[in-house]
């Protein structure tokens, strides 16, 4: 009989022994939790420049509608976007800029700015820009 048969191992010779899957359940989380956090901390933060690309084209409509009216001041389509900006973005939308451009047949406004982020050193910029007539009264003669 040899000794593989009985059992018996010979003296001096070790026979390594696996250990199994000791210790993988904690390798595999180490690697795997990271990778779930930044994945979910991505689809919030598309989520984030989803909605505040949605408050720039809300506020660059509204600087328009307040802006196309026939006596409308300077001002008014900044104030108007600005506004909108400050009652939906409440700090979403950081560095806002409104830049509008009014001839007299149309009136263009344009709302810009970096949305706050959660995955630090990543900015990602949000632009909304809206256009329209000038409104004018004209008589029936």
């Amino acid at each position: 009989m040899s000794n593989q048969e009985t059992g018996v191992e010979p003296r001096g010779r070790r026979i390594r022994r696996s250990r199994g899957d000791r210790g993988d359940a904690t390798i595999e989380t180490v690697i795997v939790i990271p990778v779930l956090v930044f994945l979910i901390m991505g689809i919030v933060q598309f989520g984030m420049w989803m909605h505040a690309s949605r408050i720039a084209d809300a506020a660059a409509r509204d600087g328009v509608s307040a802006s196309r009216l026939e006596g409308a001041g300077p001002g008014a389509t900044g104030d108007a976007a600005r506004e909108t900006l400050d009652r939906l973005a409440n700090g979403l939308i950081t560095n806002p800029s409104v830049d509008a451009q009014r001839s007299a047949e149309r009136v263009t406004v344009r709302v810009s700015g970096t949305v706050r982020p959660i995955i630090p050193g990543v900015a990602f910029t949000v632009t909304g820009i809206a256009d329209g007539p000038v409104e004018r009264f004209r008589s029936d003669a």
